[in-house]
């Protein structure tokens, strides 16, 4: 789902909102651009609920067996299936970081028996259903480099070769799509760094 409305669009761009002619190249852009600062930050911006699947082996400290990093910013727990089928239980672990969100690691309490393993195969052994994402819903730097990249997506609209060109944020390219300056500058305190 885009983060910014059709209506937000037309506003933004100054398009009265009884006019329908173009509705489908907003959405389109607004689609877009919400695509692209989820490229860029590595981070989804609204919440949404999915088991996701780890690696008993590649996703766990192999020092400890208790440290399980995850892949997605995490907001809270539904339900963990350990990789051998137990369920593992609230008081067996904490979310890290403590006293922050969104949380980006579950780690095994010291005074728990239990730790990250797996029966047959440690592929997507352990099962971690919750609600993920970076925030509930997108904050107002977000929501405006949404709608100004979009909007530059819908400005281009006859004017491709304006719009195109390779540029790198914090060593990451991002492709070749010409972004404005400001977008780059409110989305990239958010870049999620990834090991």
């Amino acid at each position: 789902m885009p983060y910014v409305t059709l209506e937000q669009m037309k506003e933004y761009i100054g398009i009265s909102l009884t006019e329908t002619r173009d509705d489908h190249l907003l959405l389109k852009a607004a689609k877009r651009a919400t695509g692209t600062i989820e490229a860029i930050t590595h981070r989804k911006f609204e919440q949404y609920r999915q088991t996701r699947y780890f690696d008993a082996l590649c996703d766990v400290d192999p020092y400890d067996r208790r440290s399980l990093v995850l892949d997605e910013d995490l907001q809270s727990i539904v339900s963990i299936t350990n990789g051998d089928g137990t369920l593992v239980t609230p008081d067996q672990y904490v979310l890290l970081p403590t006293n922050m969100y969104p949380k980006s690691e579950i780690r095994m309490r010291t005074n728990s028996p239990v730790v990250w393993t797996y029966d047959d195969d440690p592929e997507q052994a352990i099962a971690v259903d919750g609600w993920w994402g970076y925030t509930q819903k997108p904050d107002e730097n977000i929501q405006r480099a949404c709608l100004l990249i979009a909007a530059f997506d819908y400005w281009g609209k006859d004017n491709a070769e304006a719009r195109f060109r390779t540029i790198t944020v914090n060593d990451v390219t991002l492709g070749t799509a010409r972004l404005p300056q400001d977008a780059i500058e409110w989305i990239t305190p958010f870049i999620r760094k990834i090991d």
